[in-house]
């Protein structure tokens, strides 16, 4: 069974997965939820909603949903709420070919992106 941190970062400025800070514990559970917390420079805002858009209709296809897509007036901040049927469904999202296409993207826009493992409460 795959399984994922608790907690790490993501985006422009860790280098991507090699960036991971990956957190005491990892989780394998039947479902996972996930808050993702972006910082976008101001100059980043047309690449990181690109990016974003051509992502998050590929969740469908690896079992995931957006529960909530929340963004700041200015586009500096973008906060999502997403869950995935499994962690083996998570990981096959983030090695979609068209998600690693547009990486480049992420990359232009600057964006510090941060993604934690949540639950109800």
């Amino acid at each position: 069974m795959s399984s994922i941190p608790t907690c790490w970062a993501i985006g422009a400025h860790d280098g991507g997965d090699r960036g991971r800070a990956q957190a005491e514990g990892w989780l394998a559970m039947s479902g996972i939820t996930l808050a993702v917390v972006a910082h976008i420079p101001p100059a980043g805002v047309a690449a990181f909603q690109a990016y974003e858009d051509t992502v998050l209709r590929l969740l469908g296809a690896h079992d995931g949903t957006l529960e909530r897509r929340l963004r700041n007036v200015d586009g500096t901040l973008e906060v999502h709420v997403v869950r995935f049927a499994s962690p083996a469904a998570f990981e096959a999202f983030r090695a979609d070919p068209e998600r690693t296409a547009v990486a480049d993207l992420l990359e232009q826009s600057g964006a510090q992106v941060e993604a934690t493992h949540v639950t109800d409460v």
